[in-house]
């Protein structure tokens, strides 16, 4: 999914920032499992985050937090 978002950000004929993008990928499939705690960065939903770094047009991982602590 993460490649996902960073693709469809990249491509102009979807005309999508990668913040819209990365909303459409972490959103949309919590909401449709039923997992209303989490999905987006909002005030009382779990804060599980990650940070991403580009190499060679790759999104690598860089670091993970989970509900708010940081687990690498």
């Amino acid at each position: 999914m993460l490649d996902c978002a960073f693709l469809l950000a990249n491509r102009p004929e979807f005309d999508t920032d990668l913040p819209s993008a990365v909303r459409m990928m972490t959103s949309v499939p919590a909401r449709v499992c039923g997992l209303d705690d989490r999905g987006e960065v909002l005030p009382g939903l779990r804060a599980d985050l990650i940070r991403v770094h580009l190499a060679d047009n790759i999104p690598v991982i860089r670091s993970v937090w989970r509900q708010g602590l940081l687990v690498n």
